[in-house]
């Protein structure tokens, strides 16, 4: 054992070290400090003959390492997530899902205390409608969890929650713009509540947006990567990647058109009214859908990649997968001649699918190679 300790300790440079090299034989480990060197804890069980690396990250010679790990540790150099972030997400996601919960349990109370005009009987078709706005701050509070998932993990640089905040910031500043247009049909306290909710979900992703990014709020590189995320929308690997591909296209031109031309979509979809309360909650659906497109690009992008499997992705197919199901079953009963619009199966079809893709998502499971990737 001596002179085993002895050729080790040969080995090892008289200079402070960070990086070590042990010679190790099976079954057994030598770990040695000397002088000033400084290894790190501990490592796995070698070859014989195999040298074994062990890098302390605070202390990280470059020249003492190969290349390969010194750019693999550079790369961690990231903008630091706020300790603050995780709980202020998880409030956010807290406040959407109250929201959400008068419009699913009871529409005709929704109705009520949103709409100064309401009386009985409820015009039937703000029923659905209002079933359906649930869902819109239902995928809010899904985004508001995995960013809060995100800050867990201090992973808030990363593209995935980038993309959760803007869309986040998109959703709350068209639903301001909705309300602000109608600001006769609705109650004070409703006004006051909306406008509350709207700032929160703009402001507080919008600052951890700006921290995180490394390029603050700048217009110019948004854009930029909004370009570029474009192109890559084109780039298919396989059946799951074409098919939220697919979904990030049809979410952008349906919630596009719900708020640009309300009327002629309602009409297209259900049966039409000529009554403000429910444009306007068509409107407010086509809001929460433009969040939808930073969801399902990132989850093609996750395809792509075979990472589906991350916590993060697990969040969002799931989310997909029950808001998608919702839709399907609020407006399948309407499907009928008398109640429903020529759109109307194309709607159902598009969120069944995203149903489906969401279910299969959420099942998917993490390759051998990729186990390390997250």
């Amino acid at each position: 054992m001596h002179a085993f300790l002895k050729n080790a300790a040969a080995m090892l440079s008289t200079k402070s070290m960070s990086v070590g090299q042990v010679t190790a034989t099976q079954g057994s480990l030598a770990r040695h400090v000397r002088g000033g060197s400084r290894l790190s804890a501990a490592a796995s069980l070698t070859a014989p003959s195999a040298a074994l690396h062990i890098v302390d990250r605070r202390e990280f010679d470059k020249s003492s390492c190969n290349q390969a790990t010194f750019l693999t540790l550079q790369k961690q150099h990231y903008p630091v997530t706020p300790a603050e972030a995780k709980p202020v997400y998880a409030t956010l996601a807290a406040m959407q899902l109250i929201l959400a919960l008068p419009h699913f349990v009871s529409p005709e109370v929704a109705a009520d205390l949103i709409f100064a005009s309401s009386a009985y009987p409820l015009n039937v078709l703000q029923i659905p409608l209002h079933k359906l706005m649930g869902t819109g701050y239902l995928a809010a509070a899904v985004a508001c969890w995995a960013l809060k998932g995100g800050a867990e993990r201090l992973e808030l640089h990363k593209p995935v929650y980038q993309r959760l905040n803007l869309g986040l910031i998109t959703f709350s500043s068209a639903l301001m713009a909705v309300m602000s247009v109608n600001l006769e049909l609705l109650r004070p306290w409703a006004l006051v509540i909306g406008s509350a909710e709207c700032s929160a979900a703009a402001t507080i992703p919008a600052f951890f947006y700006a921290v995180t990014s490394g390029h603050y709020l700048q217009p110019v590189q948004i854009l930029k990567n909004f370009v570029l995320d474009i192109g890559r929308l084109l780039h298919i690997t396989g059946v799951k990647s074409a098919t939220y591909s697919v979904l990030t296209f049809a979410f952008f031109s349906a919630a596009a058109g719900y708020l640009v031309r309300p009327e002629a979509t309602l009409k297209g979809v259900l049966t039409y009214t000529k009554s403000r309360d429910c444009i306007l909650l068509w409107q407010a659906i086509g809001a929460a859908a433009l969040m939808l497109p930073a969801w399902t690009f990132s989850l093609k992008e996750a395809a792509d990649k075979r990472q589906l499997a991350a916590p993060v992705f697990k969040t969002l197919n799931m989310g997909l997968s029950f808001i998608g199901l919702a839709h399907v079953l609020t407006l399948a009963p309407w499907w009928t001649p008398c109640s429903s619009g020529p759109y109307m199966p194309y709607i159902i079809a598009t969120w069944g699918l995203a149903s489906a893709i969401g279910t299969w998502g959420f099942l998917s499971t993490t390759p051998a190679a990729m186990a390390d990737a997250f």
